[in-house]
């Protein structure tokens, strides 16, 4: 016996159809999943960009401390460019905490050590920002020249 073509008519149609509905709302998931990724790798690309403009404010401040006389302290380094970056940019300060007295006593007063805080902050677009501080310690000879630079600690200070 032979069916009646009525009962047969537009099923093949509704199942491709309702087939075709899952792959798109999949499609349109991976699509939201993929941008996402995309946001999130950028914002991670940013926030390292920061961190290598706060470490230039660092690197740049202890050049500094090395052409600065005994106990000074450089003049604040406002928002500086990054070379080849302009739209990255870092800030730094120095503080001088104050004299080593144990460098002074095991060289006999033939050399002096001045303790100094960096504090410096990257600047990358989407807002990123990293703020580090570094302790650094300057040795110097009974002329005031410049012996070493040791830094005595580094660290983040915009994570808990």
């Amino acid at each position: 016996m032979r069916r009646a073509p009525e009962v047969e008519r537009g099923a093949a149609l509704l199942v491709t159809l309702l087939l075709l509905g899952i792959l798109a709302l999949l499609s349109v998931s991976a699509l939201q999943s993929v941008a996402l990724d995309l946001a999130m790798s950028g914002n991670e690309q940013f926030r390292s960009r920061a961190l290598q403009a706060a470490e230039a404010g660092i690197e740049t401040a202890i050049l500094q401390l090395r052409a600065t006389a005994p106990a000074g302290v450089p003049a604040a380094l406002g928002a500086q460019p990054m070379p080849g970056l302009p739209a990255d940019g870092w800030s730094s300060t120095v503080r001088y905490v104050g004299d080593d007295p144990e460098i002074a006593a095991a060289s006999a007063g033939s050399r002096s050590g001045q303790q100094y805080t960096i504090a410096s902050t990257g600047l990358a677009p989407r807002g990123a920002s990293v703020a580090l501080e570094a302790g650094v310690l300057v040795v110097r000879d009974a002329s005031g020249a410049v012996l070493a630079v040791e830094r005595r600690y580094w660290k983040r200070r915009d994570v808990d």
